[in-house]
C-alpha cells in the first residue's frame, strides 16, 4: 500500500513538474532571436530594414490601439535581435518597413518567451512612369487620371507632353487604367496584366 502510494505521489509530482516546463510565459522578459527581414520574392536580406514590436490593448480599436513595444534596425543581412517585456494583457505583433522600396508588412503575432528565426516577408514596390504624349499637340486635355491599383488623380491641364508617376507592388502584373477628358467628352481606357518588376520602373506610353 506505500508503495502505491508513493508511486501515485511520484507521478503526480512529475506530472506537475513536466507541465510547469512545457507551458509558455504569459508574461515577463521576452526576445527575437536571429529574426530575418527578406525580400518575399527573391529570399534575400533586406538590409537595414526597421522593425517593430507593436502592443495591442483590447480594450481600444483601430489605429490607437497600438503602441512601440521595442525597435530594432536590421543589420546589412536583414538579421536583428531584439529584447522586450511581454505582459499577458496585450496582444503582441511584430511588422517591419523600409521606405520607399518595400511596402510595410502586415502584422505577425509572436508569443512571451524566446521566438528563434522569426522570418519577417516584405513586398518590395515598382513604379509606373505614365509617359503622356499629345500627338499632336492641339486639344487641351483639362483632367487626366492614372492608376495602377490605388487610386491616383491628376487634375491637370494637358497641352503638351507630361511625365506622371504611380506606385504599385513590384514583381506582379498590375492592371493600368487612365481616363481623361477632351472636347467635353470623357475617354476610358483599361490595359490588363501588364508587369512591373519590383525595385525597378515600367515605362508606359499613352498617345493622344
Amino acid at each position: 500500500m506505500r508503495g502505491l502510494i508513493f508511486f501515485l505521489s511520484f507521478l503526480l509530482i512529475f506530472t506537475i513538474s513536466s507541465c510547469h516546463k512545457n507551458k509558455t510565459p504569459e508574461s515577463g522578459p521576452s526576445s527575437i532571436k536571429n529574426g530575418h527581414v527578406i525580400d518575399a520574392h527573391t529570399g534575400k536580406g533586406v538590409f537595414f530594414a526597421g522593425v517593430w514590436v507593436a502592443k495591442k490593448d483590447p480594450n481600444i480599436t483601430g489605429a490607437w490601439a497600438y503602441s512601440t513595444a521595442a525597435y530594432a534596425l536590421a543589420d546589412s543581412n536583414g538579421y536583428f535581435d531584439m529584447d522586450f517585456d511581454y505582459d499577458g494583457n496585450y496582444t503582441y505583433y511584430l511588422r517591419a518597413q523600409k521606405d520607399p522600396w518595400y511596402a510595410q508588412t502586415d502584422y505577425q503575432q509572436i508569443s512571451a518567451g524566446t521566438n528563434n528565426g522569426t522570418v519577417i516577408k516584405m513586398a518590395a514596390y515598382g513604379w509606373i512612369k505614365f509617359n503622356v504624349i499629345n500627338e499632336p499637340p492641339l486639344d487641351t486635355i483639362y483632367e487626366f487620371n492614372a492608376s495602377a491599383g490605388a487610386p491616383l488623380r491628376m487634375i491637370v491641364a494637358l497641352f503638351r507632353d507630361t511625365t506622371l508617376y504611380d506606385i504599385t507592388l513590384g514583381n506582379q502584373n498590375a492592371d493600368i487604367v487612365y481616363s481623361y477628358i477632351k472636347s467635353n467628352k470623357e475617354v476610358k481606357v483599361k490595359d490588363n496584366n501588364k508587369y512591373v518588376s519590383s525595385s525597378d520602373t515600367l515605362n508606359y506610353v499613352i498617345k493622344y
